[in-house]
């Protein structure tokens, strides 16, 4: 049985570097989700170019690159490069194929820099906020808007689900091992910062457990498998 790593302020930076690392239908969904991404930013390209060609003679004016809502992987400056907002991505289900993402209050490469970061499994979430300076990510991110819906789910694999969304309010069940090293890392959000002061409540859960999910919760992060078995 899988469990949470703890985050740390120093990320593992992942191994996987590309978004689409899942298999089957959700990855067909990340593929669609990238071309369509990939159109837009072509239609807006062509609605920039002027009607007339340019004049040699003159000084062309510089034009604005219009922020869009798919993210590659590197470092972007929030405002400059992309805009504030919730980003949808798609890790692997271990730390080996997890997704290193930062909210960084600068650019000086410090300890002190990293506003929150995670090593992220599965399918999850990032919340970029308009007072962070720049985003470093490993992989590539999509804007909410932008990213594909999916039924809601009764079992989970592991990863962040938002309520209403991917998931409804109700008990989750899980099996975890009986030792330390095999318990099971669960957390309810009240938001997708990815900052301690999101966490509702948590737990290294052991052996059975149970989650209560409520429909105050934002979000709910499982290192494990999840089933939902009532209200």
């Amino acid at each position: 049985m899988k469990r949470q790593i703890s985050i740390l302020l120093v990320g593992l930076v992942s191994l996987s570097a590309i978004l689409a690392c899942g298999e089957g239908t959700e990855r067909r969904a990340v593929e669609t989700a990238v071309v369509e991404a990939e159109q837009e930013q072509e239609v807006v390209a062509g609605q920039l170019e002027p009607t007339n060609p340019p004049d040699p003679t003159s000084t062309p004016e510089p034009t604005a690159t219009p922020i869009l809502g798919l993210v590659r992987i590197g470092t972007h400056i929030v405002g400059e490069d992309i805009q504030p907002g919730i980003y949808w991505g798609l890790a692997g289900e271990d730390l080996f194929d997890s997704c290193y993402w930062a909210r960084l209050s600068d650019l000086a490469g410090e300890l002190s820099s990293i506003i929150a970061n995670d090593n992220a499994i599965g399918h999850y979430y990032v919340e970029l906020r308009e007072t962070d300076f720049a985003l470093k990510t490993a992989c590539e991110l999509i804007l909410l808007e932008h990213a594909p819906i999916r039924e809601v789910q009764d079992v989970l694999t592991p990863g962040t689900y938002i309520i209403g969304r991917d998931i409804q309010p109700g008990r989750y069940q899980g099996q975890a091992g009986e030792e330390i090293t095999e318990t099971c890392y669960w957390s309810r959000l009240k938001d997708v910062s990815g900052s301690f002061e999101s966490i509702i409540a948590n737990d290294n859960a052991m052996g059975s457990y149970y989650v209560q999910v409520f429909e105050s919760d934002f979000a709910l992060n499982t290192a494990c498998p999840l089933e939902r078995v009532g209200d």
